[in-house]
């Protein structure tokens, strides 16, 4: 194995867990700053608005740059970042670095991805891949539940702080041990904006778009959905996001394989449908008996981490299918519409607890789940003929 890769990871691995520790930390910077947690939400939507529209502007602007000093660069930015969100005296300073932020993570995801393909032979291209993606499964594992746990002790901040020690350790590793002369690709930005055009394209970005505004809802505002929930303070917040981090690493683990098993149209289908089943059932939690309460939000929070995880791999299958030959570009355009889908997610969230109250939340994320079923229902019967003859 290219020991590099893993300097890669570890910057996926920082990315990650401040991305997917933040849910947890709304309570305490809303309390911090004096904002609402409604409010604080909004740093999702605007970080979501710029990883996922932001990074395909800056892939074009710097797709001829050194991949080396650009990953350097990307999560330099990243740690400097963190470090000011972690000493922001207000809640505009913690806005503004966290637009900054995405600006380095959503460049460095991207870049990494193309560096971990160009280091490897075509033979092991998979494998490092999953190397560097591992960084983030782990972090969604064993990351945010820990830092969850040192937030609860020593305050959100204190997260902020480690997550800045990561990125700069990343960062070092990352200019003295990649070689120079990487140089990535020199497509403009309509070039990547092309694929969209490709037949059956939209539809499956839109089942994307509609399955992340489901999936994350819950996981964004994960600390005022446990208490509404299960009346779980913070100190149980470690063990949901334990939950939800097994699921996930399952899911991100299984969830290819069980695509080529019973086929990407049919593992589509059961991501879909599961979502729906568990955002009802997140919903029905609260009105269960006090005492399986909890026993049965760990469980929805479980499973719903293996379905959004799970999903990943059969959607990235179908789209990388429906543009065989551009592919890197029809899955970054997939990432956008997760980050759109994240970014719309918390705006939902953000109004419906502030108006309604966090037990409004898996009400209001059950419609996007439903139209991602049908959506994938749909996809299946329009595009079934075309893909049994592009199969070959």
């Amino acid at each position: 194995m290219d020991t590099r890769l893993l300097w890669l990871a570890l910057g996926g691995f920082a990315g990650a867990l401040e991305s997917f520790l933040l849910g947890s930390l709304l309570p305490g910077i809303s309390a911090d700053m004096g904002v609402t947690i409604g409010q604080v939400g909004l740093v999702v939507v605007v970080y979501a608005l710029v990883h996922g529209f932001g990074t395909p502007v800056l892939t074009a602007l710097f797709g001829g740059t050194d991949r080396r000093k650009l990953l350097g660069l990307a999560e330099l930015t990243f740690a400097a970042a963190a470090l000011c969100i972690a000493l922001s005296p207000e809640f505009g300073w913690l806005f503004a670095a966290r637009v900054a932020l995405a600006v380095g993570a959503g460049l460095y995801t991207v870049t990494a991805l193309a560096t971990a393909v160009a280091m490897s032979p075509p033979e092991r291209r998979g494998r490092a891949i999953g190397i560097v993606v591992s960084g983030q499964s782990l972090a969604v594992l064993a990351g945010v539940p820990l830092g969850a746990l040192m937030a609860t002790t020593f305050g959100w901040r204190s997260m902020y702080f480690v997550i800045a020690a990561l990125g700069l350790m990343a960062a070092t590793a990352l200019l003295v041990r990649l070689p120079a002369g990487l140089s990535g690709d020199k497509k403009t930005l309509l070039e990547r904006l092309g694929v969209v055009r490709v037949t059956g394209m939209p539809l499956a970005l839109l089942t994307t778009f509609f399955c992340m505004v489901a999936a994350y809802m819950p996981l964004i505002y994960v600390a005022p959905l446990s208490l509404s929930a299960v009346a779980a303070g913070q100190a149980t917040l470690p063990l949901i996001l334990l939950a939800n981090g097994i699921g996930g690493f399952a899911g991100s683990n299984l969830g290819g394989r069980i695509a080529d098993r019973v086929g990407v149209r049919r593992a589509l289908l059961l991501a879909t449908g599961a979502l729906v089943l568990i955002t009802a059932s997140i919903a029905l939690v609260p009105y269960l008996p006090e005492g399986l309460r909890l026993a049965a939000f760990l469980m929805a929070m479980g499973l719903a981490g293996f379905v959004g995880w799970g999903f990943w791999p059969a959607q990235s299958s179908r789209i990388a299918g429906l543009a065989p030959g551009a592919a890197p570009l029809a899955l970054a355009l997939n990432g956008t519409a997760l980050n759109a889908g994240v970014a719309l997610s918390a705006a939902i969230g953000s109004f419906t607890i502030d108006n309604i109250g966090a037990w409004g939340i898996p009400f209001a994320g059950l419609p996007f789940a439903i139209a991602a079923l049908f959506l994938a229902l749909l996809f299946r019967e329009k595009s079934g003929r075309q893909e049994t003859a592009a199969t070959p």
